[in-house]
């Protein structure tokens, strides 16, 4: 079970790092890119008046601000584990997967307290299509940045 948990862990690290890889940008580029192409997506997906998007991007930028750190400790724990390359303790691996648990924990908490946090500034219909849209974004992303991969034989990029 914990070797599945820690394949598990190191797809996500490979993904993560190959959406970041570079095609001669740095990753900041990259990453404005890929916001402004969510939010874009979103807005429209979304259908928000004015009074909606002015109460809602603050929400949303500071859910996603809060979900980036718990991601950044995540990710700095999964290095360390796959620096490990397999050879972990079992007191090692213990503590590695409480913390994937813990952060986990963490960030059940922080989508629940967004969601509650959305529904005071936009309908429960309108919460769902941030779910639905999000998730078509990422879909979307993953199958262009595959298709532009197999096409030009290596790099990810958005354009």
């Amino acid at each position: 079970m914990k070797k599945i948990a820690f394949v598990y862990i190191g797809i996500l690290s490979l993904l993560t790092f190959s959406l970041y890889a570079q095609d001669g940008r740095d990753g900041e580029d990259f990453e404005k890119k890929y916001h402004s192409q969510k939010v874009a997506y979103l807005t429209t997906e979304m259908d928000l008046t004015p009074e909606e998007s002015a109460a809602f991007w603050p929400l949303y930028n500071a859910h996603e601000k809060e979900k980036g750190i718990i991601k950044d400790e995540m990710k700095s724990y999964r290095q360390e584990v796959a620096q490990k390359d397999g050879d972990l303790s079992e007191e090692e691996a213990l503590e590695a997967l409480k913390s994937f648990q813990v952060n986990m924990g963490k960030m059940h908490q922080i989508e629940l307290f967004y969601q509650n946090k959305y529904l005071e500034v936009i309908p429960a219909t309108k919460v769902i299509l941030l779910l639905k849209a999000e998730k078509e974004f990422r879909r979307d992303l993953l199958r262009e940045l595959a298709n532009k991969r197999r096409h030009r034989g290596g790099r990810n990029t958005i354009d």
